[in-house]
């Protein structure tokens, strides 16, 4: 039976929505062998994540089959099903899933993303088109971007981070020291910081643990390791960086920053005029805090490796 319109269109626009944000290399983005999926591909960031979807429009017979066939993949970690958002459907969907809670595959039943789109979608129509583009990129970017791939960063954690006093830079510059050397004990960091005492250290690990950004293996351990989300939050800054920089913040990096919070600007002669100690502005906050970082410790992204010091039992699932 041939494919209608309305499922052509959330499959090709599923997958452009995952190509286009992969641009900020933020993660990895590479189509798969579909199968008996009508989407496949395999999203990396610091794990290979791979997905598969389904797509029901104008047959619900067929959402038994299309949910069996995801529920029972034992090879993908995203499963993602977009369909028509109807009384009818949802009353189907429930049921199946339901059944499905009292059996062995009951446990592994988070995966599974419904995206569910307005049932007068019409695909011929522009107007439509942009309104099911803003819902699949929207929902995309919530469910499976900052909720998976980007191990749950959020605004609250970036406030944490910036919300602090003392030497400008030094929270950014010892994130990203314990990402890319690693972390041996606290005289070593300060004198990979040039002096630094340990009390402004010990406090800005604190202040790292809490926003998340650092984790101890254990309990009570004296060592510390970055975190996915430290390590997703470094990519996220450099980038920033770099696109201020270029005074060309693209559409997927704004879109990102608005999700967080962070309201971007491009002049820079609105970061020179911002006499203010703690900024409203988080942007602006984050953007001085990588620029004293860049001035005092000479911060440098252009080859920024991160140690393959990964926390013990993190789980391919953040």
């Amino acid at each position: 039976m041939p494919e209608s319109a309305e499922h052509q269109f959330l499959k090709a626009e599923f997958l452009n929505v995952l190509e286009n944000f992969s641009a900020l290399k933020l993660y990895g983005f590479t189509e798969s062998d579909r199968r008996k999926f009508d989407l496949s591909c395999l999203i990396e960031r610091d794990f290979a994540r791979p997905l598969v979807g389904q797509t029901l429009w104008n047959h619900k017979r067929g959402i038994e089959k299309d949910l069996r066939t995801l529920i029972t993949d034992k090879e993908s970690e995203i499963k993602v099903y977009l369909a028509k958002d109807s009384t009818s459907y949802h009353s189907i969907f429930e049921e199946i899933i339901g059944d499905y809670k009292q059996t062995e595959f009951g446990k592994g039943l988070f995966k599974i993303k419904p995206i569910w789109i307005p049932s007068d979608f019409d695909a011929d129509k522009i107007k439509h088109q942009q309104v099911v583009k803003s819902m699949v990129k929207n929902q995309i970017v919530d469910d499976i971007l900052f909720n998976i791939v980007f191990g749950n960063l959020t605004s609250e954690n970036i406030s944490f981070f910036l919300d602090v006093s003392g030497i400008p830079g030094l929270n950014l510059i010892i994130l990203y020291h314990v990402a890319t050397v690693g972390f041996v004990n606290f005289p070593d960091l300060s004198k990979r910081l040039g002096g630094v005492s340990p009390g402004p250290l010990r406090e800005k690990i604190l202040v790292l643990c809490g926003a998340g950004f650092l984790q101890r293996p254990t309990p009570g351990a004296s060592l510390y390791h970055v975190s996915a989300k430290g390590r997703l939050f470094l990519d996220l800054v450099k980038r920033i960086y770099g696109e201020f920089q270029s005074s060309d913040i693209s559409e997927e990096l704004a879109y990102i920053l608005m999700k967080l919070d962070l309201v971007p600007i491009v002049n820079k002669s609105e970061l020179d005029s911002c006499n203010e100690i703690f900024p409203k502005n988080k942007f602006i906050s984050l953007l001085k805090t990588i620029i004293s970082a860049k001035k005092q410790w000479d911060l440098n992204f252009d080859n920024m490796k991160f140690k393959n010091n990964y926390e013990i039992g993190e789980s391919t699932l953040v």
